[in-house]
């Protein structure tokens, strides 16, 4: 055995040292980069929607949530506006309880005035022509996965309108 004057160990061998991935490898660290980016960029947080509807007598516009976080509250504006020459007594608008199912800590305004086994109802009364009123419904995401509903405003003398809704709940 040949001992080394300097006391230090043997030089390690020499290698080209390089980064080397496998495709599918390349493409999981792709994936978790591109997840924080998007996050960062918003596509993951809300996102908000709006959609309206008119008939010859009344005209109705939704606000509401497409994208949502889980137990995070939202509002759902209601506005609708009477298009015909006279005044509408009553103006009734109807939220699908299907929808309103997936959501907690629900609060309108102004208060409901019917529950059905179908559908939450707000009475508006005396709306003169030209005139528009709005109902906003607080929500608070509680179950994950899209959730589809329909709303409608109808009055005796007017012919109803009605908007299909669809909102997102993420984790």
């Amino acid at each position: 055995m040949t001992e080394n004057p300097d006391d230090s160990p043997p030089s390690p061998p020499e290698f080209q040292r390089k980064l080397a991935f496998y495709p599918y490898q390349l493409v999981g660290l792709l994936l978790i980069l591109a997840v924080p980016t998007l996050a960062v960029l918003g596509v993951f947080g809300e996102s908000f929607a709006e959609v309206s509807a008119s008939s010859s007598d009344l005209a109705m516009q939704v606000t509401y949530t497409t994208r949502h976080r889980y137990q995070m509250a939202a509002d759902l504006e209601v506005a609708v506006q009477n298009l015909s020459d006279q005044p509408l007594s009553t103006l009734t608008i109807r939220i699908d309880n299907h929808y309103l199912r997936r959501f907690s800590n629900i609060q309108f305004t102004p208060s409901v005035t019917h529950i059905t086994a179908t559908h939450h109802e707000v009475e508006l009364t005396d709306i003169a022509p030209g005139e528009s009123r709005m109902v906003i419904i607080e929500l608070e995401a509680e179950h994950y996965g899209e959730h589809e509903g329909v709303i409608s405003a109808s009055a005796d003398e007017a012919e109803p309108v009605e908007l299909n809704i669809s909102t997102l709940i993420l984790p």
